[in-house]
C-alpha cells in the first residue's frame, strides 16, 4: 500500500471515530451539535469557494437529513405535503403588510 492510501485510511478513520455522533445522528443533542457545527462552519467558510470544510459540511448535511427524515414529525409535515394540491401557490405577505397586524 502506498504512503498517501495509507495516510488517507488512517486519518478518516481518526476522523470517523471523533465524529460518529455526528454522522451518525441517534438523539437530539447529536443532532443539535450537529447543526450548530454547521452553523460555526458556515460562519469560518473561506469565500473562496475552494475551502475543504465544504465538503464536511455536506457530509454532515446529510446525516442531519438522514435524522431529520427519521423524525415522526417531519413524517408527518412531509405527508401532508405529498398530499397537497401542486396547483397552490403560497405568497408570503410582504414586510409592510405584516407590520399592519
Amino acid at each position: 500500500m502506498n504512503l498517501a492510501v495509507k495516510e488517507v485510511t488512517e486519518s478518516f478513520k481518526g476522523f470517523a471515530k471523533a465524529s460518529n455522533r455526528l454522522l451518525h445522528i441517534q438523539t437530539e443533542d447529536d443532532y443539535t451539535e450537529a447543526l450548530e457545527l454547521i452553523e460555526h462552519l458556515l460562519l469560518t467558510l473561506d469565500e473562496s469557494g475552494h475551502d475543504p470544510l465544504s465538503d464536511l459540511i455536506d457530509i454532515i448535511s446529510k446525516s442531519v437529513e438522514v435524522y431529520e427524515n427519521r423524525r415522526p414529525d417531519v413524517q408527518e409535515f412531509l405527508s401532508k405535503y405529498d398530499n397537497a394540491p401542486k396547483d397552490i401557490l403560497v405568497k408570503a405577505p410582504r414586510e409592510s403588510e405584516t407590520s399592519k397586524r
